[in-house]
C-alpha cells in the first residue's frame, strides 16, 4: 500500500471510530484524525498547518453566525410565524398550491443558515400540524420535512456543502444562485406533491386548522413586519445586478443590517439572549468546519489529497461517477459537510475538465444525502422526533426513493455539467 494511502486510511478511521465508536463530536473526531494523520506522515504535530487549516472557513463560519442570530430574531420575534399563518389562510381552498407554499417555508432557514437542522425545528416544527390536519399521515409529514430540510440546506443564496468545496480548489462563491436554484427548488415541489397529493383533503375547515398555528402579528405590525426580509433580499440581489455600480457589502453585513432591521419591525425580544440561543445552534456546525478545515490541511501536507486527486483521474468517467454517487452519501453518514470536504473536494479537483459552477453545485447536491444516511441521518432524525415517531427508520424508509432521484439527479447535473457553458451564469 502507497504511503499516501496509508495515511488517508489511517486518518479516515480514527475519524469514523472518534464518531461512531467513542461517541465524540464529529469536530474533535476531525482533529483527533488529522493529528493522527501528521504523526503517521512523520511530520510530528504541525502547529502551524493546524492552526492554519482552521481558519480555512473563517468567511463561511462568519456567514453561518451572522445568518444564524438573523433566523433566530425572525422566529422570535413572529415574522416566522405571521408567514406561515398568512400562507395558510391564502392558500387553503388551494391544497397543491398550500403544499408547494409550505415546502417552500420548510426550506427557508436552511437557506439562510445552510443548516437542515434549523429547518427541522424552526419552520418544519411549524409546519408539521399544518400538514397532518391536511390528511398527511404523520410518517409522511415527516419524510417531507426531512427532504425538505435536506434541499434547504443545498438551496441558495447559502450552500455550505458548495462554499467548502469551493474553498478546498480556490474557488470564489459566486454565481452559484441559478445553478442550485435549479437543482433544488423544482425537486422541493415534485416530492411535496408526490408524497402528499394523495392523502389531501378535499374541503379544509380554516378555523380548525389556523387554530393549531400561532398567531399572526400582520394585524398588529402592518407590512412592516416583512422589512427584514425585503431588506436581506435588496441587499443581496441589487449589488449583483449591478455590480460596476453598486458595492457588494458581503453576506454578513447583510445579515447584521436585516437582523438589526428586524428587532424594531415586530415583537421585541431580548437581543442577547437571542444571540446566545442562536450561537449555542450555530457553534456545532462552525466547529465541523475548523474540523473540516484542520483535516483538509493535514491531507494536502501529507499528500493524501493529492492521492485521491491521481486515484480519481485514472478512473473510467462512469466509474467516477459511480464512485461520485455512492462514497460521498455513504461518507456523509458522519456528517455531509465531512463528505463535502474529504471526497467533495478531491473529487471537484478531478473533474476539472467540468464546468466548475454546475460540478460543484452537484457534487453540493450529493453531500446533503449524508443528513439521510444512518445512524447519525440528522434531517430523519429530528424531523422523527418533531413528529414523535418512536423509530426514525420509518421516516428514513419513506425518503428512500426521493433520496435516490436527488442523487440520480446530482449525477445527471454533474454528467452533462459542461452544458453550463452556454447558460448565463
Amino acid at each position: 500500500m502507497e504511503k499516501e494511502a496509508f495515511i488517508l486510511l489511517v486518518m479516515c478511521t480514527i475519524f469514523a471510530g472518534g464518531c461512531f465508536a467513542l461517541k465524540l463530536p464529529v469536530a474533535l473526531s476531525l482533529v483527533f484524525s488529522s493529528v493522527a494523520g501528521a504523526l503517521v506522515a512523520g511530520e510530528g504535530v504541525p502547529l502551524r498547518h493546524l492552526v492554519e487549516g482552521t481558519f480555512s472557513f473563517l468567511d463561511t463560519n462568519i456567514v453561518i453566525a451572522t445568518a444564524m442570530i438573523y433566523m433566530k430574531v425572525l422566529q422570535k420575534s413572529g415574522v416566522l410565524d405571521t408567514i406561515g399563518r398568512q400562507m395558510t389562510e391564502a392558500f387553503y381552498k388551494k391544497p397543491y398550491l398550500l403544499l408547494c407554499s409550505l415546502m417552500l417555508l420548510i426550506m427557508f432557514p436552511g437557506m439562510i443558515t445552510g443548516s437542515s437542522t434549523a429547518c427541522v425545528f424552526t419552520t418544519g416544527a411549524l409546519v408539521a400540524p399544518v400538514l397532518m390536519h391536511m390528511g398527511i399521515p404523520r410518517i409522511n409529514t415527516a419524510a417531507i420535512i426531512a427532504i425538505g430540510a435536506m434541499l434547504g440546506m443545498i438551496a441558495p443564496p447559502v450552500c455550505i456543502p458548495a462554499m467548502i468545496i469551493g474553498e478546498g480548489i480556490d474557488m470564489p462563491y459566486v454565481g452559484f444562485f441559478f445553478p442550485l436554484f435549479i437543482l433544488t427548488f423544482p425537486l422541493g415541489i415534485i416530492f411535496v406533491l408526490t408524497m402528499a397529493r394523495r392523502y389531501v383533503k378535499k374541503d379544509i375547515d380554516l378555523e380548525s386548522l389556523v387554530a393549531e398555528m400561532p398567531e399572526s402579528f400582520y394585524g398588529r405590525y402592518g407590512f412592516r413586519i416583512y422589512l427584514p426580509l425585503i431588506l436581506l433580499f435588496v441587499l443581496m440581489v441589487v449589488p449583483k445586478a449591478a455590480p460596476k455600480i453598486i458595492y457588494d457589502p458581503g453576506l454578513p453585513f447583510d445579515f447584521l443590517l436585516a437582523t438589526l432591521t428586524g428587532l424594531f419591525t415586530a415583537n421585541r425580544i431580548n437581543f442577547f439572549q437571542t444571540v446566545r440561543e442562536a450561537m449555542r445552534e450555530a457553534i456545532p456546525v462552525m466547529g465541523i468546519l475548523v474540523g473540516v478545515g484542520m483535516f483538509i490541511q493535514i491531507i494536502t501536507l501529507t499528500g493524501a489529497r493529492g492521492f485521491i486527486v491521481g486515484e480519481a483521474l485514472s478512473l473510467p468517467k462512469f466509474l467516477l461517477l459511480f464512485a461520485v454517487a455512492t462514497s460521498i452519501p455513504a461518507f456523509g453518514a458522519v456528517s455531509a459537510f465531512g463528505a463535502a470536504s474529504v471526497l467533495g473536494v478531491p473529487l471537484a479537483l478531478a473533474l476539472l475538465g467540468k464546468n466548475q459552477i454546475l460540478a460543484v453545485s452537484a457534487l453540493a447536491l450529493v453531500s446533503s444525502l449524508g443528513d439521510l444516511m444512518p445512524p447519525t441521518a440528522l434531517a430523519g432524525l429530528f424531523a422523527a422526533k418533531v413528529m414523535k415517531v418512536d423509530n426514525y427508520f420509518r421516516v428514513l424508509y419513506r425518503c428512500l426513493i426521493p433520496a435516490i432521484v436527488i442523487d440520480a439527479v446530482g449525477i445527471l447535473a454533474l454528467a452533462y455539467a459542461n452544458w453550463g457553458r452556454l447558460l448565463p451564469w
